[in-house]
């Protein structure tokens, strides 16, 4: 982070648009009944920034009816929202509260956004793609909701903008003794992949439509797979069955064709070869994740970690 020569704090590609840091809801206000709208507009647009071109930056005026303990009428309150793209990231409510919401992009845009707008008392840290609420000259550190519809209620406790509904964290550790056994029944089958691609790494290609020993319809298995298209719980459940199966019934073609699909998945194509390549490393850390992802229940302890406080677990992609 550093600053500009209006004094004020950018991220990015800095701040084009020039936008405020609104403190509170009056500042919030002040703002939006100073901003004069943009003629020719269906839809009222007031420019958050100075800038006025940069129009997908607005500041937005609602009025919303709420609920009120022992009034089943409720009541209207007025509030201002900072809204990038439609969506509004930042909200403050007359009774100080200030919402910090995604809207479901966890993106450096957005990050950005909310930073230049709240600056004055807090800001969003990525901590490896983790983002977490830093209260202005505190290391207090709190988990933001990156889904679509959540959001973080911030209110006012001595001076510091604190989330009031923080969100609990776990903490995922690896019980050695459960993986291990895990790993020891299925050893047969990885030593019988890895000892195959070291004597060629040139594989068949799998063609899920033709297998005949398994019910395998995907070439999904797990989230570490280089197309991102997640971990497949169908394919993981097919695997282990089969490899059970093959435990139970020796049979030697089932075990080949299952080798077959985990290269597949574990390699790529290489245009020297014209063909489909797994070296035995890769075989063996694909069963490796696929072990975790399946067994995951069985071989990882939940601990607690302490809120407000920003950790990186490595293990925490098995549950999501």
């Amino acid at each position: 982070m550093a600053t500009n020569r209006y004094g004020m704090s950018y991220w990015g590609h800095g701040n084009c648009a020039r936008l405020p840091s609104l403190h509170n809801y009056e500042r919030a206000q002040v703002h939006h009944d100073s901003v004069v709208p943009i003629r020719g507009r269906a839809e009222e647009c007031r420019p958050l920034g100075e800038r006025r071109r940069y129009s997908y930056y607005e500041i937005r005026k609602y009025n919303k009816a709420i609920q009120v303990e022992g009034d089943h009428l409720g009541k209207f309150i007025t509030t201002y929202a900072c809204n990038l793209y439609r969506l509004d990231c930042v909200e403050y409510y007359p009774d100080g509260k200030i919402a910090i919401r995604t809207n479901g992009w966890h993106t450096p845009t957005t990050l950005a956004f909310v930073n230049y707008v709240t600056q004055q008392f807090g800001k969003l840290v990525s901590v490896k793609g983790r983002w977490y609420w830093n209260v202005t000259g505190t290391d207090k550190m709190f988990k933001v909701p990156t889904a679509r519809g959540s959001e973080l209620i911030l209110s006012n406790v001595g001076g510091e903008m604190i989330p009031e509904n923080p969100l609990e964290e776990k903490r995922y550790a690896v019980k050695r003794k459960a993986i291990n056994a895990i790993r020891k029944k299925y050893n047969f089958f990885i030593d019988y992949g890895s000892t195959m691609l070291k004597m060629n790494n040139v594989i068949e290609k799998f063609d899920t439509k033709q297998a005949v020993h398994t019910k395998l319809r995907s070439m999904y298995l797990v989230r570490s797979h280089w197309d991102g298209n997640g971990t497949n719980k169908e394919n993981l459940a097919e695997l282990f069955g089969s490899l059970d199966k093959v435990i139970e019934n020796n049979d030697l073609d089932l075990m080949y064709e299952l080798a077959m699909y985990v290269a597949n998945v574990a390699g790529s194509w290489n245009y020297k070869e014209q063909a489909m390549v797994c070296d035995a490393q890769r075989f063996v850390n694909l069963m490796n994740e696929a072990i975790k992802y399946h067994f995951k229940d069985d071989v990882f302890s939940i601990e607690e970690v302490a809120v407000g406080v920003a950790f990186y677990d490595r293990n925490e992609k098995y549950f999501n």
